[in-house]
């Protein structure tokens, strides 16, 4: 794929700006409804469908962050230990020097709005070492690329000297450990069967699951998926989508206890969101006009810092919106599209500040 004369490539710009729009609209969509088999019961049919399929909309844009660390990030030449230090210096480092900060800024807004129940020095040193948790829905997600960008300069020697021939065998055995048979798990759980089942190997060492993902992403963008043609594409992801929403209806339907929501192991997901990030790497984008190339860009750019700073947005502004005497789908949307704005903006005024822009907001 040609690059830009900024070195910028559109397709994934494209592929970064929709990954956290669909962040956003989940967590929009967790705010507003309970994404529970109470909170689906408690609500209308038509209300009910909507949380789901914007839920599940919203779950597509993780996979495709982990694509995008796939195809850029092994991609790099690392080939001596200087290559490996270097990566840890450019990359992990930074990325752990703002997982701090924003853990700082977050317990500073639950000071503030008196949501903490816990403020000792303890408590935010083991949000530092990633053994607590940090309260925010959003920084799981920190937890887990973390840890991944410790191996991606090993992973990116290895796909540069094996084939994706011999490395599919290494995949296969990932998603059957960490996908497929989960999903099997899931499956008896709501139907009440008492089967259970455990991979007792472990295959953890090209980052499991989460690693799979970064792994098919190199793959795809790569174009050794290249005999999947888009018509081949487009139904595979809208079969896979719709499969996601049955699932996840039936499991909210069915007559125990036992409820599913969509998560990153899901076989399906992977496969949809896959789909749809290689749809979108394919897409011919040489018309497009300067502008909306400009909004892409400066979108994906400003990525990481809305993926930061929308969470205290949505909080903030949900009691308001809740408070508005309208359907809750409309409530959705409204405060996906309002946090969106006026995360943006603040990083667009803030980021004018080269410091901010490159501490706080990592905007490279």
């Amino acid at each position: 794929m040609k690059k830009e004369n900024n070195k910028r490539i559109i397709q994934l710009d494209l592929a970064r700006t929709i990954a956290i729009l669909c962040v956003v609209l989940c967590h929009a969509t967790e705010y507003i409804y309970t994404v529970t088999k109470s909170g689906y019961g408690a609500i209308s049919t038509q209300s009910g469908f909507f949380m789901v399929i914007a839920f599940n909309i919203g779950r597509l844009g993780v996979p495709i962050f982990l694509f995008l660390t796939g195809a850029l990030i092994l991609s790099k030449k690392i080939e001596k230990d200087d290559d490996v230090i270097k990566f840890y210096k450019k990359n992990l480092i930074p990325l752990i020097k703002v997982f701090i900060l924003w853990i700082i800024i977050y317990n500073i807004y639950y000071i503030i709005t008196k949501q903490y129940d816990n403020t000792s020095l303890e408590f935010f040193i083991k949000e530092i070492l990633l053994i607590k948790k940090v309260p925010f829905i959003n920084m799981w997600y920190m937890n887990m690329i973390i840890s991944i960008y410790i191996g991606l300069p090993f992973l990116s020697k290895v796909v540069k000297v094996f084939s994706f021939k011999t490395i599919k065998y290494i995949l296969i055995g990932t998603l059957i450990c960490f996908s497929i048979i989960p999903t099997i798990n899931v499956l008896m759980q709501i139907n009440e069967l008492k089967e259970h089942y455990d991979f007792l190997y472990n295959i953890t060492y090209f980052g499991g699951l989460y690693g799979t993902y970064i792994l098919l992403g190199y793959y795809a963008y790569k174009n050794d998926l290249k005999k999947l043609n888009y018509k081949t594409l487009i139904i595979t992801s809208l079969i896979s989508f719709i499969l996601l929403i049955v699932l996840q209806l039936y499991s909210y339907n069915s007559g125990g206890e036992y409820y599913y929501n969509t998560w990153y192991n899901s076989p399906i997901l992977l496969i949809c969101s896959l789909c749809i990030f290689i749809i979108i790497t394919r897409i011919k984008l040489k018309n497009i006009g300067i502008k909306i190339k400009e909004i892409i860009e400066n979108i994906s750019r400003a990525s990481l810092a809305i993926f930061f700073i929308h969470i205290i947005v949505i909080d903030i502004l949900t009691k308001y919106i809740k408070q508005l005497k309208t359907v809750m789908p409309i409530q959705v949307l409204i405060l996906f599209i309002i946090t969106f704005i006026i995360s943006y903006s603040i990083i667009r005024i803030l980021s004018k500040n080269k410091y901010i822009s490159k501490n706080i907001f990592l905007i490279k």
